[in-house]
């Protein structure tokens, strides 16, 4: 595993050499992770882009990240900014987010300097994504064989479904992918795939089913002309969850996959996805792991030591240092009794190892601190799939009296609610450092949440100072030294902000980062020569 050792020395000297910034692109933006990363970059001197195609999810997007906004969106999963207030704020020109096509031949055009089909690339690629009304017209969607071939292919296939027999259905599916692939240039790419997977994953050969074919890897070839363009244009490739096949299909051997959550359960499923995710991490010169309980992923995936990084989650923590010290006197804690605040979606019913919280551990925590006689006020998120299960317990229970229910929030709101409580609790399940906790720790407040200690001292260096609970017994334990310490004489939540300062800041996000590219560009500069 590899730490970091950049010279800061290091991109000056690229820039010399070269007569211009070190050029990355990130690759997918879920959870707003690559605008994050690619921020950060960009302000320490990275000519960072990011393609955020075909997916336009809130969380997604930049407005969400960093404009103080007012207004209806409307569709989470297709925000439409134009209906809102952004309160001045600009979607940066770096970030390209809308269909495929149109969001490669504006990242070109811009890389070109080609100023004038960049501006209309962008008016289409607004509509797109909600910055523009439709209605107020824009140039029409730019086609492109590839894209038009995948899309024919889609077409024909999703028909074929529906009105075929099941035999002709199959002769029919396996002729489409033939044509898909005859028609892409990295066939030869694609079997040599499917010889890897054999080599690197022999024990799943023994499922039925399990082995990497070329129908896995059909959907991913239709634009593959497109993404070698693209990708000539940078020094390195970061490649975001399942989208690391792209560079292998195309050839381009300089980049890095990175997973935020991605190999916790995808790689090992036996489907398709599972399949292209394995071989894909396995074969990544360089594989950024962000959060911590996912290094035993990796070591189960069988990934090398000197390939894994482990690379805290990009955020702007003077941004939120900022917050703190400016809003100092504003927002303030109660004196007269404590408040626990939990934004955690309610999730706990199904106990799904990715994606429940396990919030249900507050509730039988509360029950027995507030029968103990604690006078405080837990505050909850009315968001997520166990809601009104969340609610019913809490009835059954008979904390209603103590319980605060509040509507979904946006970042500075949430930041604000951050300073005004005692404490947040986050979830019970994954062992590991998400959003809510390092953002609560940026603002030097007390973070409760699950925590493999052990871990996180190999992930980051040092154990972050923070209440562990797993259970309802960690929980009333940890409740209970806030409930006896309400104003935090044992400096928790500044020790919290130094650690965040130490090992999660942009700095070092971004030093670590580096340090990678510079490894992955020696190695193949010596490889070729």
């Amino acid at each position: 595993m590899r730490g970091e050792s950049l010279s800061p020395t290091w991109i000056n000297e690229f820039k010399l050499k070269k007569g211009r910034p070190l050029r990355v692109l990130h690759v997918g933006n879920i959870a707003n992770n690559a605008y994050n990363n690619a921020k950060v970059q960009r302000q320490r001197g990275i000519d960072a882009d990011v393609i955020c195609h075909d997916y336009y999810h809130i969380m997604g997007c930049p407005e969400w990240e960093d404009a103080d906004f007012s207004g209806e969106f409307g569709d989470p999963f297709r925000p439409q900014w134009y209906q809102c207030d952004l309160n001045r704020f600009e979607r940066p020109d770096w970030f390209a987010q809308g269909a495929f096509v149109n969001c490669a031949n504006y990242l070109l055009s811009k890389g070109d300097g080609d100023t004038v089909q960049a501006a209309r690339l962008w008016r289409v690629l607004s509509v797109e994504n909600g910055l523009i009304d439709p209605s107020a017209g824009a140039v029409g969607h730019m086609g492109g064989a590839e894209l038009n071939r995948a899309l024919a292919v889609r077409g024909m296939m999703a028909l074929a479904r529906k009105i075929l027999p099941r035999p002709v259905k199959r002769i029919l599916h396996q002729l489409l992918i033939r044509v898909t692939l005859r028609a892409a240039p990295s066939l030869d790419r694609a079997y040599d795939l499917v010889l890897r997977f054999r080599a690197e994953f022999p024990a799943r050969l023994a499922e039925k089913g399990a082995g990497l074919s070329i129908a896995d890897i059909a959907p991913w070839m239709g634009n593959i002309r497109e993404w070698q363009k693209l990708f000539s244009q940078y020094d390195v490739i970061q490649a975001y969850a399942t989208y690391p096949i792209l560079p292998i299909l195309a050839g381009y051997k300089n980049f890095a996959a990175y997973e935020h959550g991605t190999i916790r359960e995808i790689p090992f499923e036996n489907n398709a996805q599972g399949r292209l995710c394995a071989i894909s991490y396995k074969l990544s010169p360089v594989v950024f792991i962000t959060n911590s309980d996912n290094l035993i992923a990796a070591g189960r995936l069988g990934l090398q030591q000197d390939q894994v990084i482990c690379l805290p989650h990009a955020f702007d923590n003077e941004k939120l240092f900022r917050f703190a010290r400016e809003n100092a006197g504003s927002f303030v804690p109660p004196v007269d009794h404590v408040v626990f605040f939990s934004p955690s979606r309610q999730h706990w019913k199904d106990r799904d190892p990715s994606m429940a919280k396990g919030n249900d551990a507050i509730f039988y925590a509360a029950k027995e601190l507030l029968a103990e006689g604690y006078n405080f006020r837990l505050e909850l998120v009315e968001w997520g799939r166990d809601v009104e299960c969340s609610k019913e317990l809490i009835r059954q229970l008979g904390i209603d009296k103590a319980v605060v229910w509040v509507k979904p929030m946006k970042k500075r709101q949430l930041w604000a609610k951050y300073l005004s409580v005692h404490a947040v609790i986050d979830q019970f399940l994954l062992p590991a450092l998400g959003g809510v906790g390092f953002e609560t720790m940026a603002l030097g407040r007390r973070l409760l949440t699950a925590m493999d200690m052990e871990l996180a001292v190999r992930f980051f260096g040092a154990s972050p100072p923070l209440f562990d609970v797993r259970d309802v017994a960690s929980t009333i334990v940890a409740m209970r030294r806030v409930l006896e310490d309400p104003q935090d004489q044992q400096r928790i939540g500044d020790d919290a902000r130094e650690w965040i300062n130490s090992y999660h800041s942009a700095d070092r996000v971004c030093r670590i980062q580096v340090d990678a590219y510079r490894r992955i560009l020696e190695t193949v500069e010596v490889a070729s020569a």
